[in-house]
């Protein structure tokens, strides 16, 4: 992989980080944001922060991931990215899925403080089934670093902008369609989700920044989906009832793929897709030149300095954002695999 190294991206957020704005899609991104993308950045491109690099001295300490689930690209990301850095500082990783069931979402919190864990990056569902048991958690002495969603109780947010990520996903398609058709009417699908405030934050930017930077743009369907399926079946719905549209801007990357497979199935090449969260399949069809033209992706982050320096009984700042990358045929060369 070019100019790789395994570092933290993502969500956030996002997204789409997004992720768990994602709602457990194959994925945004914290709030987002998978992130193969964010693997290929180089440490030293990181963003600096005033977290230590490694533990002064070794204490006696316990880390936890809670997560809607591992059966997501993104998630998984997450989850092999912290352990790694558990790995490297020797210290316990308690990984845990619940599963989108909202009821064992709050037992695994709960528990988090019979476990002994001092800090934990956590994944919420929503805020309002979350925050009894983040303030029992944190009673009990964790500290908690919440994935894509503020909480009352937490320590700090890791979280995509979310605005910014829909400016960029929908800017890319704008730069597309002026350079493909100029000042001609170009009919537009978007592909939105509304499941959770992150996501709708997202596609709020997106359906601004088009409508700002591509007036000629005409905005002909707006479907809502998630996934790989739904992303397909809109595509399916807007083949027939609009055979003339041109563009389609997507929530994340699971939903662009979906795209891509419906119009390949119909045999119509002349399409391009812009979607989110920089996933390995979705860099793959970019540099494959594909109708995937573009997605962003997340910078890294080390997440797992975040939470030893809460341990520690040091403060970090309230919100942990990613840089966003922008990421299109033109610089793809330098995040898929060999």
């Amino acid at each position: 992989m070019k100019k790789i190294t395994a570092i933290l991206l993502c969500i956030i957020l996002t997204t789409a980080l997004c992720a768990c704005g994602q709602n457990g899609t194959e994925s945004s991104d914290p709030a987002a944001g998978s992130n193969e993308a964010a693997d290929s950045q180089e440490k030293e491109e990181s963003p600096e922060t005033d977290v230590e690099s490694a533990p002064e001295e070794k204490g006696d300490y316990n880390f936890a991931i809670i997560v809607p689930t591992t059966g997501n690209e993104y998630f998984q990301w997450e989850i092999d990215a912290l352990q790694a850095t558990m790995d490297e500082y020797g210290y316990p990783l308690n990984v845990i899925s619940y599963d989108m069931d909202a009821a064992k979402q709050v037992s695994s919190v709960e528990n988090l403080v019979t476990m002994n864990v001092d800090a934990a990056l956590i994944f919420p569902m929503d805020k309002e089934s979350i925050e009894s048991a983040c303030k029992t958690a944190m009673d009990g002495g964790v500290k908690i670093i919440s994935g894509g969603i503020a909480l009352d109780n937490m320590n700090a947010l890791y979280n995509t902008d979310q605005t910014e990520a829909g400016n960029t996903i929908a800017g890319m398609a704008c730069d597309y369609i002026k350079e493909t058709y100029g000042d001609e009417p170009v009919e537009v699908a978007m592909l939105i989700d509304t499941s959770n405030s992150n996501m709708v934050t997202r596609c709020d930017a997106m359906k601004e920044t088009l409508a700002k930077e591509c007036p000629n743009a005409v905005l002909v369907k707006e479907i809502e989906a998630n996934d790989t399926e739904t992303g397909m079946n809109a595509a399916e719905n807007v083949i027939q009832g609009n055979p003339d549209a041109k563009v389609f801007i997507c929530v994340n990357d699971a939903v662009a793929l979906g795209v891509v497979e419906a119009y390949k199935a119909a045999n119509i090449n002349d399409v391009a897709v812009f979607g989110s969260d920089g996933t390995s399949e979705g860099l793959k069809k970019i540099a494959n030149g594909d109708s995937l033209k573009g997605t962003i992706a997340f910078g890294s982050l080390t997440l797992g300095d975040y939470l030893l320096k809460l341990a520690k009984g040091e403060t970090v700042e309230e919100l942990i954002s990613p840089p966003i990358i922008r990421i299109t045929e033109e610089n793809v060369a330098d995040y898929v695999t060999e």
